[in-house]
């Protein structure tokens, strides 16, 4: 439009008239313009328009705008507006067939599809699922659905599009053509139609006619235009060759069926080609994001991933006929994942589908050459050529603006080089005279071509063309290797193996000579010359290689060693003489055997890739080591990467060999899978010691079964990070032989850990474990000073993007640790008087110095493993989680959740962080193993063996992780303060106490003393700031030289601490052998010990007897009471008598009173919303007091009272108070005590089952039978007795309690089962509305003991209950609740006025949750009792649906008044957030809905101005994308007392509640109303029915439920008819009763516009819905004058409510004088904006006036409808004009033009 001109206008208008049909209009409508300037367009043509060049014989338009769906569609999807993305899926929108609209969705799932062939593919491969596509797509629509679970809108985005374009549109089209093929020969009209529309469903509309495309549609045709130009397969100049060949048959079958020769036909199938075709084009999709995603990095966001997996699913049944493998391959692979988007790398798709193009009648040159990658040569890959993948990034459409870039670097994986052309020598030149150690090859060489055994035995013990022999590398191993790291990791992975103990040497290891030993067994028992040439190459030599290179390391510390020559040694020994480059017959060593196994795997083209990378690597090595220092990490980590490439050909040889067994499992073949087996499954010993086990006996001890392959390979795959490579490095076998792959089966990272998810790539920190693990081990093999230099230097942790290593030593010393937050740190820093106490410590231990002089081997070794855990990575953890919080608190990126994730991996750890497998240990060595490994001996285990602290400790990090993410910082650190460090107390606790157990007994090992010494290090810090008399005891019993070793002292220790400890002393146990004890008090009661309450009527899982306790008190006042001994009532009342109190440990600390119930509410109850209610009811009675103490003791003041107004003839008055007021408060605390603690994570399984155990146990009391109102003393009893009286008993006990008791039961289900509430973010929410439903059935028996005692007059119990229950009304309508106040508590009732109290108490009944029914019938009152009509009145509106429960949401407003006032602002939280009163009818049934719903709805987009919204806070906030969420913003931001530090708390109040009426629920009115409009114009008839609903929702969130029935309101609404009403008095725009003119029109249009829904008069209701919107604004433009005329007098620092009210309301209406007048927007703000350093309306109230009167006849309102103000006038003046309210509004008006957005695409 920037560039329009007189030249260019006439092509413009063209273009514009020919967007009115995507428009839903017609050029009639449009009309013309200036009586001819602009001539009308014309709706009708004579000809029918080509389809890309296909010419149809039928009108096929309607078809064709199918793809103007799924662009509505892609782009709701985008801007996360899914249920308005959803309607369009569902119901349709621009395609209209046999008069009704197609909607995709009917597509999707039409059963018209089953006389599709390809049709039952699909529904096979998808689980039988025929609606498969239907529910990808909803899956991605919803996102709650967990099959994205992490998608990104631009990913479902993509998902939804693709899943259109290449799974139900084209289904779409072959399901057309087949009804034309069956039509053919009978109905060739109705065949030529259905083909006609099968060509407009593969092109769509916006492909144009012309041939070729415009390349801007979204189907399949377009795609194949998309993906030609990256494959090769693009025309001249009609795009893609495919889509030529398509269009072609669609011409020639169209001529067929015209002819009724039917010969392009074959009935009943479809020709292969023409199917062929299609999914070329959907197969060149799948492989281009395949190849686009596998160069992005975990975590991407980039919407290729959802692309790319939508693209897959169209393939994939196709793939699965033809090789079932193939499609596993490509399944495994191109699944939903930000974490590793393409596992096994692209090479492995495209091979995968390459294989099966045959089977899938695909010819491969028709999908083409990706020629971005190496191996996109689809033929080549075919005929089985695989060359290296190189790094060329494929091309694909950069991000667009909507379409975030990769957020992170791609996963790093080794890259290949292109391939090095074979012959001539490697690339490597040697300085020494190391180059001879590669003549050992031709002793290989000798071997290999030995007949005779005997003669190969010669040549390997003796040598023949080398100075050294290939037995002497290993006889003299012990004196060479004695200190190698990997030497140790294999002799210890061969101790006490069967296969050495059998062999001729004695089977030893203990001289270090295996190797010779698996080459004796090859020569001799299996005369294999090639075998032991095998053996003797990968045991000797690639020993000898690594040793070398371990010397090359240390020569830059120890010059006695020639760094230079090791290398070249090294090299020698890896290529051999006469190794010619990419040759696997010469060299023959570990060079040759890598060119072998190369060739296996797909890689016989030039150089092996894994050797061109390793040759690389030792020519790196070999520069390193002349200038390597003492401690230079570059040079480790280039030998540890080629330790780890060396690897790569002894994985590929045993995963070839386990091929090669499955045909032919001779000893031949098994005797290979043997030897490499050897060659490779000891390093996984150093790195997940159950895994190795299982391997250990698969590979090794047993006989080989072929049943077993498949499950381990799994197990190999799973470790590949153990040997440093990865699926990347393997590949895909690709020999003969193969059958089951390695990584072909779409292997995919570990990335949970023991069932914590981290969100960020731990996988460097998490391996910290392993370095443990090859510590102990070095240390088990007396390389204690190997051990060491790991200790210090690192070896498996490698820092995320670098080549640094994290070593446990650094933990060890981080300074960091001593922060605030780490209490834990402080204790022990402070205990050993040395911040580096652990490493002080373990150092002395590796030196044997200090208290470690005497130690043993054994005792040192286990003192370091077992410190390094309790006392290292235990403390880092915690740093890393207290971290964690301080980055979330001062606002990091991520919230702080990469350190959380890295606190958790450092607890948790890799080995058992991996998936392990069912009866193998997993040998972990961090605090999460520890609580696995000692959970058996205090009887603490699951089913599965992990201890009950290790679980709870995942639950607890899990919801930390959940925490962070909702920038919840403070509730993380209550979880690590209380969950985490208690449950990481609880392991170390049982691991000292099973230590000095084993210390005590006579058959202990020696080494327990080191793990003894080290676990009580670990604890005695922490008991000490419990005890320090404890913490003496313990150390004196298990320090090192101790001679005492008394067992049961430090368990009593123990006993005498825990109380004070994080730690509960049940969750430790009982200890099962000798001493068969725990460390609780004697009298403990235990905390799993069930009771039954009611004889039966409720089982709880937890001991809750002293709770039930409480009712025998009441039982006692009443003896003592009815015995007239009131002081002995009142001292069981006040001090208590048979609920004891006991510690979390189980020792009776005191005993609970239904007086404390009361006392400790101001403390325990302050943020809870019934307390808050009865506060707030009762405080204005006394001033802030109530009976004369402090109002939050009420029920406490009450029952004094009535103590000391004893009534002889009355005197359980006390006791019933008591129980009515006292104890059913505190029923209802217990309920908001289980929600808050399950919002907060903070239960664990059984905690969260006891406090609803708690809550039973007080409801129901002790000594209660089921149905007794005279065999109980509780909450129960009483609703059993009045209940009665009331008529509600159902099978002997009351209706009321049946109810109550199912609910407990429902929540306690809801909790119980494993990470409820850590890990479930859904199930306190759940939890809360039970807890809801539970306290309005608790009312029931208040309201009718009121009813009861009002009957009879009883005025002392009338007055009871009216305190009992009229302060629940304080949410409902103001007016009842001050007549009920006034009433019952304040003046003293008439006995006339009873009826009318009891009618106005049955009004509240609907407010409070509950219904007529629910109370009864007494003496006929409540016969007449109806509740609220289900078509209620809204102040004299009256709505054509029910929207009672909408109208409600004012009750919601309501109680966040009463919240702010009182500063319960977790309570404002809770209904703001979740909401209470108001809900709707959904598809998922009656959901509650709250103000934050509303506030961040994406649904608002469908009113036009919400834009203008958007526009203008855009400016105000921190983050753009928050612009849209602005009353949400200004909401949470009051909240947040940091926020705003000057603002007083009624200041707070106003801008919270006036922006929850007047910009939350505003928008959410003109929402409902434009969905009305929407509604009434769709085709469907269900959704036109449905926009008389949509309007009469926006009627009640206009008026709201508060205003009553009657005409002109109530005057206490809260709604925007109140504020008119509120307004117009000022403005001298009343009605002579007082009600708003505005009110008044409003009623009306809302009558009009109901009639128009009912009427479908749709541009009428359009034109009334803009009418309102304008309407609507008067009172905020009058609100804001109000408050500028009162704060023009005001300073700036006043606390004045005013300053505050004025801020919203100007808010509330600058976007609209914004968008028509930026001046007197700013004029505006300036005056009214809410600030502390600017004097309000610093330019005069006449300032403000005069900008609105500027802006509001552009705004469209009329200046008449605002009014003026005496004194100083109105609006109306020489710049404004009154005009008539349904003059056309030029600002609404325009807003049309965004409708054409949605078509621009396809201009």
């Amino acid at each position: 439009m920037k560039d329009l001109n007189q030249q260019v206008f006439p092509d413009v208008v063209s273009r514009l008239q020919g967007l009115y049909s995507c428009l839903g209009i017609t050029c009639q409508d449009v009309g013309s313009y200036k009586n001819g300037v602009i001539p009308q367009c014309s709706d009708s043509s004579a000809d029918l328009p080509d389809i890309a060049g296909y010419k149809a014989e039928r009108d096929v338009s309607e078809t064709l705008k199918l793809d103007r769906d799924i662009l509505r569609v892609r782009i709701l999807t985008e801007w996360e507006a899914y249920d308005a993305a959803m309607d369009i899926y569902e119901n349709g929108r621009n395609s209209i067939k046999d008069g009704s609209l197609v909607s995709l969705q009917s597509l999707a799932t039409t059963d018209d599809r089953s006389d599709v062939p390809e049709f039952d593919w699909f529904k096979s491969y998808y689980n039988n699922d025929a609606n498969y596509a239907d529910t990808i797509i909803l899956g991605a629509l919803n996102p709650g659905d967990s099959t994205l679970q992490g998608a990104s809108a631009v990913q479902r985005k993509e998902v939804v599009a693709r899943a259109l374009q290449t799974l139900v549109m084209p289904m779409y089209a072959l399901q057309e053509m087949h009804t034309a093929v069956n039509l053919c020969s009978t109905d060739s009209k109705a065949a030529e139609d259905a083909w006609d529309r099968g060509a407009a469903a593969y092109v769509g509309s916006a492909e144009g006619s012309s041939p070729g495309g415009t390349d801007s549609g979204l189907s399949l045709y377009a795609l194949g235009n998309e993906l030609c130009s990256m494959f090769g397969t693009c025309g001249d100049a009609s795009g893609s060759n495919v889509n030529a060949q398509m269009i072609d048959f669609f011409q020639r079958g169209k001529e067929s069926l015209s002819d009724g020769s039917c010969a392009a036909l074959p009935n009943p199938t479809l020709p292969a080609s023409l199917v062929g075709d299609m999914k070329t084009i959907m197969v060149q999709g799948a492989l281009h994001f395949a190849a686009v995603n596998d160069k992005l990095g975990s975590g991407s966001g980039q919407g290729s991933i959802g692309a790319g997996y939508a693209c897959s699913r169209a393939i994939l049944p196709y793939l699965n006929e033809a090789n079932a493998a193939a499609a596993k391959t490509v399944d495994d692979n191109t699944k939903f994942s930000t974490e590793t988007p393409v596992p096994d790398g692209v090479t492995a798709v495209f091979s995968a589908v390459a294989k099966s193009l045959q089977g899938m009648q695909i010819d491969c040159a028709d999908v083409g050459v990706y020629a971005s990658i190496a191996n996109g040569d689809l033929c080549a890959l075919a005929d089985g050529t695989i060359v290296p993948d190189d790094t060329v990034q494929p091309p694909g459409p950069a991000p667009s603006p909507t379409e975030p870039s990769p957020n992170q670097q791609p996963v790093q994986s080794p890259t290949l080089p292109a391939p090095e052309p074979a012959g001539g020598q490697v690339d490597y030149t040697y300085s020494t005279t190391g180059k001879d150690a590669g003549k050992i090859a031709l002793d290989v060489k000798e071997i290999i071509s030995s007949t005779d055994a005997t003669i190969a035995r010669t040549v390997y013990d003796s040598g023949s063309n080398s100075d050294t022999s290939l037995s002497s590398l290993s006889s003299d191993a012990s004196n060479r290797f004695g200190k190698d790291r990997f030497y140790n990791i294999f002799r210890y992975a061969f101790m006490d193996e069967s296969f050495f103990l059998q062999g001729s040497t004695g089977g030893s290891v203990s001289d270090s000579s295996y190797a010779n030993t698996v080459v004796d067994k090859a020569l001799g028992i299996a005369e294999d010359t090639d075998l032991a040439a095998d053996a003797s190459v990968i045991l000797n030599t690639w020993m000898e290689i690594e040793h070398q290179l371990e010397q090359a390391v240390a020569s830059c510390t120890d010059s006695s060693i020639d760094g230079a020559l090791a290398v070249d040694t090294a090299v020698a020994y890896y290529v051999g003489a006469e190794q010619i480059k990419g040759q696997d017959d010469s060299g023959y060593l570990m060079y040759s055997i890598a060119e072998k196994s190369a060739a296996r795997f797909g890689q016989s083209s030039g150089e092996a890739p894994v050797n061109t990378i390793i040759m690389k690597l030792f020519n790196d090595v070999q520069k390193l080591v002349e200038t390597c220092s003492t401690r230079d990490v570059e040079l480790r980590r280039t030998v540890d990467k080629i330790i780890s490439q060396m690897n790569v050909p002894l994985v590929r040889n045993l995963v070839y060999y386990m091929n090669a067994a499955i045909d032919d499992d001779t000893s031949a073949v098994t005797n290979f899978i043997e030897l490499y087996a050897l060659a490779t499954v000891p390093q996984v010993a150093a790195c997940n010691p159950g895994a190795f086990a299982y391997l250990r006996d698969e590979l090794i001890d047993y006989d080989w079964d072929n049943d077993d392959v498949k499950d381990i390979l799994t197990k190999v795959r799973e470790n590949l990070s153990c040997f440093g490579i990865t699926c990347a490095d393997i590949g895909v076998l690709q020999d003969a032989v193969a059958q089951e792959q390695l990584c072909g089966g779409g292997s995919k990272a570990v990335t949970s850990l023991a069932g914590y998810d981290p969100t960020t790539d731990v996988s460097g920190i998490a391996s910290i474990d392993r370095d443990i693990l090859q510590i102990d081990i070095l240390m088990r093999m007396g390389a204690t000073q190997q051990a060491k230099a790991i200790y210090t230097g690192g070896q498996n942790s490698v820092k995320q993007g670098t080549d640094a290593y994290t070593t446990l030593q650094d933990m060890a010393t981080d300074d960091d640790r001593n922060m605030a937050t780490n209490t834990q740190f402080d204790k022990f820093s402070k205990y050993y008087s040395n911040p580096y106490y652990a490493d002080s410590a373990i150092m002395d231990a590796f030196d044997k110095k200090g208290a470690f002089a005497g130690a043993t081997d054994d005792q040192t070794r286990r003192f370091v493993s077992d410190a390094l855990r309790g006392m290292v990575t235990y403390m880092h953890g915690l740093q890393e989680l207290y971290t964690a919080i301080d980055e979330c608190k001062s606002g990091t990126t991520d919230n702080g959740q990469s350190s959380w994730d890295r606190g958790a991996a450092s607890l948790i750890g890799s080995i058992d962080g991996a998936k392990q497998t069912e009866d193998y240990a997993s040998g972990g060595l961090l605090m999460y193993s520890l609580g696995n490994d000692v959970c058996s001996k205090f009887d603490k285990c699951s089913d599965t063996n992990v201890g009950m602290s290790s679980s709870k400790l995942v639950e607890y990090l899990t919801g930390g992780k959940l925490f962070l993410k909702d920038k919840e910082c403070d509730s993380a650190l209550d979880l690590v303060d209380v969950g985490i460090t208690s449950s990481l107390e609880v392991s170390l606790i049982q691991g000292t106490l099973n230590a000095i157990a084993q210390m005590g007994s006579a058959s202990s090992s020696d080494g327990i003393w080191g793990s003894g010494h080290a676990l009580m290090s670990a604890i005695v810090p922490l008991v000490n700031d419990a005890d320090s008399g404890s913490a003496s005891t313990i150390e004196s019993n298990m320090k090192f030289g101790s001679s005492l070793t008394n067992v049961n002292a430090v368990f009593d220790a123990f006993t005498d601490a825990v109380g004070s400890m994080d730690a509960d002393c049940t969750d430790i146990g009982t200890f099962q052998a000798t001493p068969a004890r725990g460390v609780c008090p004697p009298d403990v009661v235990q905390a799993d010990t069930s009771i039954t309450l009611a004889n039966g009527l409720y089982t709880t899982s937890t001991y809750v007897q002293d709770r039930a306790l409480i009712a025998l008190d009441l039982r006692d006042m009443e003896k003592a009471l009815a015995d007239g001994n009131t002081e002995v009532a009142q001292g069981i009342y006040d001090g208590g008598l048979n609920s004891d109190i006991y510690d979390k440990n189980g020792k009776k600390v005191g005993t609970r009173s239904l007086a404390s119930f009361s006392t400790s509410a101001p403390l325990v109850m302050a943020q809870e919303p019934t307390y808050i209610m009865f506060k707030y009811a009762l405080e204005d009675i006394g001033l802030g007091l109530y009976l004369g103490a402090p109002t939050g003791e009420y029920a406490n003041s009450y029952v004094l009272k009535t103590f000391e107004s004893q009534n002889r003839n009355d005197p359980l008055l006390p006791a019933e108070a008591a129980r009515a007021l006292n104890l059913w408060m505190y029923v209802v605390h217990e309920l908001y005590q289980a929600v808050d603690n399950c919002k907060r994570k903070l239960v664990k399984d059984d905690d969260g089952v006891h406090s609803i155990d708690e809550v039973a146990a007080y409801y129901i009391g002790d000594s209660q039978q089921t149905g007794s109102a005279e065999e109980g003393h509780s909450l129960y009893a009483m609703t059993e007795k009045i209940g009665d009286i009331f008529g509600q008993d159902n099978n002997g006990q009351t209706v009321v309690n049946i109810k109550i008791v199912g609910l407990l039961n429902d929540a306690k289900n809801e909790i119980s089962y494993p990470g409820a509430c850590t890990t479930n973010t859904e199930t306190y929410k759940r939890l809360r509305t039970l807890a809801h439903k539970i306290i309005s059935q608790m009312t029931v028996p208040l309201i009718q003991n009121l009813i009861y005692n009002l009957v009879e007059n009883d005025r002392e119990r009338v007055r009871l209950y009216a305190n009992a229950f009229v302060p629940l009304t304080a949410a409902c309508e103001p007016s009842k609740f001050t007549f009920l106040r006034n009433k019952l508590m304040i003046e003293k009732y008439n006995v006339v006025d009873v009826d009318n109290i009891i009618r106005i108490i049955e009004s509240t009944y609907q407010c409070l949750g509950l219904k007529c029914e629910d109370i009864g019938i007494f003496n006929d009152y409540g016969r007449d009792c109806v509740g609220t009509p289900e078509l209620n009145p809204l102040a004299g509106y009256i709505p054509q649906t029910d929207v009672r429960k909408i109208a409600a949401l004012d009750l919601d407003i309501q109680s966040i008044n009463i919240f702010m006032r009182e500063r319960a602002y977790d309570a404002v939280k809770d209904y703001y957030t979740l909401g209470r009163h108001a809900s709707m009818t959904t598809r998922l049934g009656e959901q509650v809905f709250s103000l934050k719903d509303l506030a961040t709805t994406s649904t608002r987009q469908i009113v036009p101005s919400y834009e203008y919204f958007k526009n203008y806070f855009g400016a105000e906030v921190d983050e753009i994308e928050e612009a849209g969420d602005y009353a949400h913003h200004i909401i949470t931001r009051t909240l947040d007392t940091d926020q705003w530090p000057l603002a007083s708390p009624e200041q707070r109040t106003e801008i919270v509640v006036k922006t929850a009426q007047y910009m939350v629920v505003y928008m959410a009115a003109l929402e409902a109303m434009y969905e009305a409009i929407d509604d009434c114009k769709s085709n469907d008839s269900q959704r036109k029915a449905n926009a008389a609903n949509q309007w009469d929702k926006a009627a009640a969130l206009l008026i709201g439920s508060l205003e009553g029935t009657e005409s002109g309101g109530t005057k206490t609404g809260l709604m925007m008819y109140s504020l008119a009403n509120k307004r117009c008095k000022q403005f001298n725009r009343c009605e002579s009763d007082g009600t708003a003119q505005l009110n008044n029109q409003l009623v009306e249009l809302l009558y009009s516009g109901r009639g128009e829904t009912m009427g479908a008069n749709c541009d009428a209701l359009t034109k009334t819905t803009r009418e309102i919107e304008v309407l609507l604004q008067v009172p905020l433009i009058q609100g804001t004058l109000r408050y500028a005329i009162a704060n023009e007098k005001l300073m700036f620092f006043d606390k004045s409510k005013d300053l505050a009210e004025g801020y919203i309301f100007s808010h509330a209406v600058l976007p609209y004088v914004a968008e028509v007048d930026g001046q007197s927007a700013q004029v505006i703000k300036r005056n009214m904006d809410f600030q502390f350093d600017t004097e309000p309306v610093i330019d005069g109230t006449r300032k403000v006036l005069s900008a609105f009167a500027t802006a509001i006849p552009r705004m469209g309102v009329d200046c008449e409808e605002v009014g003026s103000v005496d004194g100083i006038g109105g609006v109306c003046g020489t710049s404004a004009s009154s005009h008539s309210r349904r003059t056309t509004l030029s600002l609404l008006a325009s807003i049309v033009v965004s409708g054409v957005v949605i078509c621009v695409s396809f201009l």
